[in-house]
């Protein structure tokens, strides 16, 4: 196969990509910018007509949700700097152990670790399948994400 018709086609793979990918959130931001009336319209239309931020401004300003994103974003922030400093204060000691590197390694290797574990852990079959009810979903342990009931 020339190498030409190599790159057009891989231009046409990675276009139909973009198109497949990207259309969604073209037709979400369209769709955004639409009236009521345009939007409620038996045959749906790829671009607004009419273009309006009345939708934003209801959302943002009228309902008050701007106050509830700006609560949001200040829990959000705050929450991620408590956890960095709190992860700085715990793991900046332990690499600092007077052990072997490759115990270093394992210690830091095995706490990372918790991080990917499921919160869900099944124990056993649920104690009303014993007695006769059928229920054969497994009872769970709730853990948080490092592993602590």
């Amino acid at each position: 196969m020339p190498r030409i018709v190599k790159r057009i086609l891989v231009w046409a793979a990675l276009g139909a990509t973009f198109v497949v990918f990207i259309f969604p959130l073209y037709y979400l931001v369209a769709t955004s910018l639409k009236t009521k009336a345009e939007l409620f319209q038996a045959v749906p239309t790829l671009y607004p007509h009419q273009p309006t931020l009345e939708p934003y401004f209801s959302v943002l300003i009228t309902r008050g949700f701007l106050g509830l994103l700006i609560n949001s974003v200040i829990v959000g922030a705050s929450a991620t700097a408590i956890a960095v400093a709190v992860a700085f204060a715990i793991s900046y000691p332990i690499t600092r152990l007077p052990v072997q590197r490759g115990m270093r390694n394992f210690v830091l290797n095995w706490a990372l670790s918790l991080r990917f574990l499921p919160h869900h852990w099944p124990l056993q079959p649920d104690p009303g399948s014993r007695a006769g009810l059928h229920d054969l979903q497994p009872s769970t342990l709730d853990l948080d994400a490092e592993g602590v009931p």
